[in-house]
Parts: structure tokens; C-alpha cells; sequence
């Protein structure tokens, strides 16, 4: 314990901060550990399970033109889900997601709008990101859709933050210490 080392470490990621003051670590975003679907497909290369997949400078998803078009996120367990971020499509035609609404809960039917709201995409001025705060709501399945007819869903990346369960952090620190220092120094 008297012998002391530094060590400089860098770990690259960001934080993304969307009003309310939330910061929300990018490492916790367990949406691609689930399974992606969506209700029907433009082309061969836009799949649902593009917007799970952390590249967001490649290809988006692409609904068919449709009456109410989705895309639905099996969590694969129960989450509270504390926000969802939604990216827009660069390209073109942005105000396509105007009206889409984010949906969170336990219904795995077809019929996806039983799950409770989350928040509705009002504006797409200026940003092609939009984070909702969902106010820890519980649910396996995350769903955005787009009410109405003859419309198309495109999204370019979808992520999920749960809420952190009570004391996680904390066990997490004391793990991180007793791997790199003896008890006795503690």
C-alpha cells in the first residue's frame, strides 16, 4: 500500500444531454440487445434491425407507404425505460417523422398503440435527434408510430436508456475498487 502507481486512462464517450438537465451515459443504451421488427419493408437493405445497430452514418429503416406505419423494439425483458432517442434521417425528407409517437409497455399485439406514450415528435426543426423523457416506464417493447394514412416511417437509429436500479452505481464502484486495490489499502 505505500508503493503508488498513476495510471492515465482515457475512455472515450459523450454524454447526450436533451433539456431537463438528464444526462444519459451512451454506454447504457440496451437497445441492441433486443430485436427490431417493423410493419412493412421499402427495400431489401432498410430492415428494422438497422436502427439497432449503433452505425448511424449507415443505412436507416424504411417502412412501405402505409396507413399508420410502426417499428417495434423487443427489449427482451421488462425495463423501466427512463428515455428514448430518436434519429432522424440526414438526407431528405425530415418532416415525415412529424407526428410520429413513442410507445412504451408490455403489449407484443399486433394492435401496437395498447402501450402507454412515451412522447410525440411535434417539431424536427434544427435537430435530427430527439430525446424523450419517459418518466421510468415499464415496458418490454418500444414502438414508434406513425398515425395516418399513406405514410412513411423512416429512422436512422433508435436508443434506449433504462433507469439505473437503486444502488447499482454504488456496487458498481466497489467492484471497480476491490479489482484494483487490496482491501488493506482501501
Amino acid at each position: 500500500c505505500l508503493e503508488t502507481h498513476f495510471v492515465d486512462v482515457f475512455i472515450h464517450f459523450t454524454w447526450l444531454h436533451q433539456g431537463k438537465g438528464l444526462l444519459l451515459d451512451p454506454l447504457a443504451n440496451v437497445a441492441p440487445n433486443g430485436q427490431a421488427t417493423q410493419s412493412s419493408l421499402y427495400a431489401n437493405n432498410v430492415h428494422a434491425v438497422n436502427v439497432i445497430n449503433g452505425d448511424m452514418t449507415g443505412l436507416c429503416s424504411h417502412t412501405a407507404n402505409q396507413s399508420s406505419p410502426w417499428w417495434k423494439l423487443d427489449l427482451l425483458a421488462v425495463h423501466r425505460v427512463r428515455a428514448v432517442t430518436i434519429f432522424n434521417r440526414p438526407d431528405c425528407c425530415p418532416k415525415r417523422l412529424i407526428g410520429a409517437e413513442i410507445l412504451i409497455g408490455n403489449s407484443s399485439s399486433t394492435e401496437v398503440t395498447q402501450n402507454p406514450r412515451c412522447g410525440t415528435i411535434s417539431s424536427v426543426e434544427g435537430t435530427l435527434t430527439h430525446t424523450f423523457h419517459c418518466g421510468d416506464m415499464e415496458g418490454r417493447y418500444v414502438v414508434v408510430i406513425l398515425p395516418g394514412q399513406k405514410r412513411i416511417l423512416s429512422l436512422c437509429e433508435v436508443e434506449v436508456y433504462p433507469a439505473v436500479a437503486s444502488g447499482a452505481e454504488e456496487g458498481s464502484n466497489k467492484e471497480f475498487i476491490n479489482q484494483f486495490w487490496p482491501q488493506e489499502c482501501q
